[in-house]
């Protein structure tokens, strides 16, 4: 007997190879756009020389804050196809954000000192390119959106965000 017999003889079979191929499909679905706070492990890119470089440290680290001796910034990382991964634009808290989200986190934490506390504002963080020396406030228009708009360095293909947890990243 071949397998087409054997399936057209056994309808649940079709049944289950259709809901096999359907969980397949949600499991990969589900694990390519999953939040990044569950893809990076703990970890985000920083930068303290203004986005030449960046470095991995823990992401409950409030930026800005002392690296080395220097003022580190989150910065948000992009690459082009398999192009080299750049710097895209630094983020950072206001001295304002800053107080309270390290009060939201001590409350949190009083309440629950095991809390891996999330850093979560109404309002967006500070944000400027690598090499301009303005910092653009969160949210303000347009300005905001011209510094978090990303393309690619020679202006072709479409910039995809380069995670902590991507192997790849140097």
């Amino acid at each position: 007997m071949d397998i087409q017999k054997a399936i057209n003889e056994r309808p649940a079979i079709k049944v289950s190879a259709a809901l096999l191929v359907i969980a397949l499909a949600g499991i990969a679905i589900w694990s390519h756009f999953r939040s990044p706070e569950t893809r990076n492990s703990g970890k985000t890119f920083f930068s303290d020389n203004d986005g030449q470089t960046w470095f991995l440290d823990s992401d409950q680290l409030i930026p800005p804050f002392d690296h080395n001796g220097k003022q580190a910034v989150a910065a948000k990382v992009y690459r082009c196809g398999w192009s080299k991964p750049f710097i895209a634009f630094l983020e950072k808290y206001s001295d304002a954000q800053r107080a309270l989200v390290e009060q939201s986190r001590q409350s949190q934490l009083d309440h629950d000192p095991t809390a891996r506390t999330p850093m979560v504002l109404e309002t967006s963080m500070d944000v400027k390119k690598p090499g301009d020396p303005t910092w653009v406030r969160g949210g303000s228009e347009p300005g905001y959106l011209k510094v978090t708009t990303v393309v690619c360095p020679d202006g072709s293909g479409t910039p995809t965000i380069v995670r902590p947890s991507d192997t790849d990243v140097p």
